[in-house]
């Protein structure tokens, strides 16, 4: 990440966690008897919209690929018991 957006992130993040505090439990308030007979039924169910919206722009997001990291396998003899690696 850029230098000049980490306070940006910094800020986005903190923010998303205030709104977070102050939204979650109002909308189990609000969903908690979404489907009555089954109780905290419609709770779960709003987790699960929220964490499933909340997941869209990170199908957006691309991030730099890496190197891949290439495992050898070796042969085990008398000095790999003693010191495996």
């Amino acid at each position: 990440m850029k230098a000049n957006w980490q306070p940006v992130a910094i800020s986005l993040v903190l923010t998303s966690g205030l709104i977070a505090a102050f939204l979650g439990p109002q909308l189990f308030i609000w969903t908690k008897d979404l489907f009555a007979p089954t109780p905290l039924a419609g709770a779960y169910a709003a987790i699960c919209a929220v964490t499933l919206i909340g997941l869209l722009p990170l199908t957006f997001v691309r991030m730099p690929r890496r190197a891949v990291l290439v495992w050898t396998v070796r042969r085990c003899s008398r000095s790999c018991a003693v010191a495996p690696f």
